[in-house]
């Protein structure tokens, strides 16, 4: 099983742009997955600490370098500064 963490948070206004629902939603459509809703805390890079609705997404029929893959294209999709990864940080790639 693969588990990612995603705040909902814009990266750069820090408040919430797409929908808990959507955000669900627009995962469902790239991949089969078991989505709990959360709260989080983040750190962003600038210091700034916010709490955000979050998703903890769970893939049981795919391994470590799907869920980095599938991170990668949900970091744009979302804007995200982070998504973790089974625990790894992954950035947004310059």
């Amino acid at each position: 099983m693969t588990t990612l963490y995603i705040g909902l948070n814009d990266r750069e206004t820090k408040k919430q742009k797409i929908k808990t629902k959507d955000a669900e939603m627009h995962i469902f459509r790239k991949h089969d997955a078991t989505i709990f809703r959360c709260k989080g805390r983040y750190t962003h890079d600038d210091g700034t600490i916010t709490v955000e609705n979050s998703l903890k997404v769970e893939i049981f029929d795919k391994g470590h370098r799907y869920g980095v893959k599938l991170a990668r294209e949900l970091l744009e999709d979302f804007n995200q500064e982070a998504i973790y990864v089974d625990g790894e940080r992954i950035e947004r790639v310059a």
